[in-house]
């Protein structure tokens, strides 16, 4: 996945990625890794996106890998916010499409990863 870095790209994204989750009425665990991989990847200080699936794997329904750049037990406050960022990143993306009431008890464990 490439990162985008201008701004109006961001937007034309976030519309590219609405129009295909209603096409094609996806489940929550798939607007949730598009909506990880899309906030860290636009998220300068993240670790790049390796790998998205929707296999389940354990208690997760899907998961988004991060590969990282530098050595992981030092990392800056910048880190610290674009891992934020990228962990809300899937719950944001619920409410946006499905909307708060709907919101799943998945996006509520990416709560306590932060």
């Amino acid at each position: 996945m490439v990162a985008r870095k201008r701004t109006d790209d961001v937007d034309e994204g976030w519309q590219r990625v609405y129009k295909v989750v209603l096409w094609l009425k996806c489940d929550s665990a798939a607007v949730s890794q598009v909506g990880h991989a899309v906030c860290a990847s636009l998220t300068s200080g993240h670790d790049p996106v390796q790998k998205v699936t929707l296999i389940p794997r354990g208690q997760a329904r899907g998961l988004t890998w991060f590969t990282p750049d530098e050595d992981p037990s030092l990392i800056s406050k910048q880190q610290i916010m674009a891992r934020i960022v990228g962990a809300l990143g899937g719950r944001a993306a619920e409410q946006i499409i499905f909307g708060t009431p709907e919101v799943t008890t998945g996006a509520s464990s990416d709560l306590q990863q932060v």
